[in-house]
């Protein structure tokens, strides 16, 4: 892990250890009773080892997860318990991925590959380009405003859209509530908000047919927020085209049609997976170490 020697060193000095939980490797008995802070792996890792030993930690106090989002935590019982999220640590990389997504679609990357490989030569094909276009960001957490800053400078015409409508020093930002008014005229539409009880389906039928012909979802939230046999009807049809880096069901079947589909761009959830993530996902983990043994506030605490 990142830090390692860091949080080892921090331990030691107020007298604590830290001990490391390896894929189907249970710690013993004595060592659960003692873990008063937990690290567990990104949810992908997490083996059923993992999820016992997070079921059985009676002196558990501080639980820092590696995700912005905790709805995977839902099977856990945490009662008592702090749970700090690693909000902020990879919020360029994935507006960078929303970006690279975004430019693949719309100046149809992918489409010049295959036809290069099947031997044809479109040199006469017009893409409609990000430049101009009408973005819908739905979200309006660190990722989101991520996802905006990083869009801006080519020339989009930003909407953003958090769970409540406010004013901002960047301009208004709409409620979720008014997305079938925001919808039509919609070019490229980016979901970047956490998955809840109330965001989940969020985008479902009747919501996609309000976009316009040759409008794009890009979806780095989670996969849930979107009913993904609509979407494949809208993409399989012709009339959307997607990019996603977080679906339902995840990880997707070998026969899924996404995985097909020529207007649909699926990458296997790894927004956060660039190499500057590390030193700053490092950095965050001995903060949080630092606030909890000094028995003050988390700077990320749910």
């Amino acid at each position: 892990m990142p830090g390692e020697a860091d949080l080892v060193a921090l331990a030691e000095e107020h007298g604590r250890e830290v001990a490391w939980l390896t894929a189907g490797t249970p710690l013993a008995p004595d060592v659960l009773d003692r873990v008063e802070a937990c690290i567990p792996p990104l949810p992908h890792a997490l083996d059923a080892t993992g999820w016992d030993a997070l079921g059985r930690l009676p002196r558990l106090r501080l639980l820092q997860v590696l995700t912005s989002g905790t709805d995977w935590l839902r099977r856990v019982d945490l009662v008592g318990v702090r749970v700090a999220t690693s909000a902020g640590v990879a919020d360029a990389s994935v507006a960078e991925l929303v970006v690279a997504l975004a430019l693949a679609c719309r100046r149809d990357v992918v489409r010049h590959r295959d036809a290069l490989a099947a031997g044809a030569w479109e040199e006469d094909l017009v893409s409609p380009g990000l430049r101009g276009s009408r973005v819908v960001v739905v979200g309006a957490g660190g990722i989101g405003r991520a996802v905006s800053d990083h869009l801006a400078p080519f020339g989009v015409r930003l909407v953003r859209v958090a769970r409540t409508a406010r004013p901002t020093e960047a301009g208004p930002v709409h409620a979720v509530a008014e997305l079938p008014s925001l919808l039509p005229g919609t070019d490229v539409l980016v979901l970047a908000l956490p998955l809840t009880d109330e965001t989940a389906g969020l985008v479902d039928a009747r919501l996609l047919a309000l976009l316009p012909d040759g409008a794009l979802v890009v979806n780095v939230g989670r996969g849930r927020l979107v009913d993904t046999d609509a979407l494949v009807r809208e993409v399989a049809s012709g009339r959307l085209s997607a990019a996603l880096d977080v679906v339902d069901p995840d990880p997707l079947p070998a026969d899924h049609p996404l995985r097909s589909l020529p207007d649909a761009i699926v990458t296997p959830h790894v927004g956060r997976n660039t190499r500057d993530v590390d030193g700053r996902q490092a950095a965050l983990l001995v903060e949080r170490l630092r606030e909890h043994l000094a028995g003050g506030p988390l700077a990320t605490l749910v």
